[in-house]
């Protein structure tokens, strides 16, 4: 009978306590794990980074400085547009008066003659395109400071007798319309003072007969090269002037009437 009222035994206790224990625990909940970033992930710069980088101004490279020493057909023909007619590709009369006051030249002066002389002009008071472009490429000129420095050159072009020959000659052809073959008396007037009155004072007296005279109206090639030939080989006071001499009738005619006004004074 005692050993019914007998206590657990320890061993049966501890089973007890520990299915208790077991049972009284809440399940244990399985920790996921952390995921690492794959070795081959690539990692993006901050937008911070980013727009501070590209903010950074980058510094851009002054261009070079424009040689003007070395001639530049470019720059020719750029100096040629600013000057020609809006009606055509040439530069004409207006035109030629604003070319004349940008190098410091009167129109009418004869360094004028001796440009269209290099330009190979065709016709009196224009320039071309192409004359333009021939003649400032052979003289290197490729802005009007350049043309400018050429200016007492060609002054003295006009005291070269080699040099002004051809200029001289050039003129005749300049002057006279491309179908005729004589200039008109008040153009050649006009030309001659420009010409020849300064290096020979004799011509001053020629262009005196004319004006007065009405058998002749226009002058022919042959009277223009050897009316030049007459102011170099003659005396101004016709001393070694020979009237058996091959001169063309017109010269013939102004001594004439030279020395018949010296009789009547």
């Amino acid at each position: 009978m005692g050993n019914g009222g007998a206590k657990d035994s320890p061993k049966g206790s501890a089973r007890k306590s520990t299915q208790t224990n077991t049972s009284s625990s809440p399940p244990s909940t399985p920790v996921a794990p952390s995921k690492q970033p794959s070795s081959t992930q690539v990692t993006t710069p901050s937008k911070s980074n980013t727009t501070s980088a590209s903010s950074t101004p980058t510094k851009t490279p002054a261009p070079a400085k424009e040689d003007l020493s070395v001639f530049s057909q470019q720059r020719l023909s750029a100096l040629f547009d600013k000057y020609k007619s809006a009606e055509d590709d040439q530069i004409g009369p207006s035109e030629l008066e604003k070319f004349c006051e940008d190098i410091g030249v009167d129109p009418d002066d004869a360094i004028m003659v001796v440009i269209a002389y290099h330009c190979g002009c065709k016709e009196m008071g224009y320039i071309s395109s192409e004359e333009f472009t021939n003649g400032f490429t052979k003289l290197q000129c490729d802005t009007i400071d350049k043309i400018k420095a050429q200016v007492p050159k060609f002054k003295e072009e006009l005291h070269q007798p080699a040099k002004f020959q051809p200029i001289y000659r050039f003129a005749f052809q300049f002057a006279k319309e491309q179908e005729q073959k004589c200039i008109g008396i008040e153009i050649a007037q006009g030309l001659l003072t420009l010409l020849l009155v300064d290096r020979y004072p004799i011509a001053k007296s020629f262009i005196e007969f004319l004006k007065q005279q009405d058998q002749y109206k226009v002058i022919n090639g042959d009277q223009w090269s050897s009316l030049l030939e007459f102011c170099k080989a003659i005396q101004p006071d016709f001393s070694n002037y020979d009237e058996n001499g091959a001169w063309p009738c017109i010269l013939d005619e102004w001594v004439s009437w030279v020395k018949e006004k010296k009789s009547d004074d």
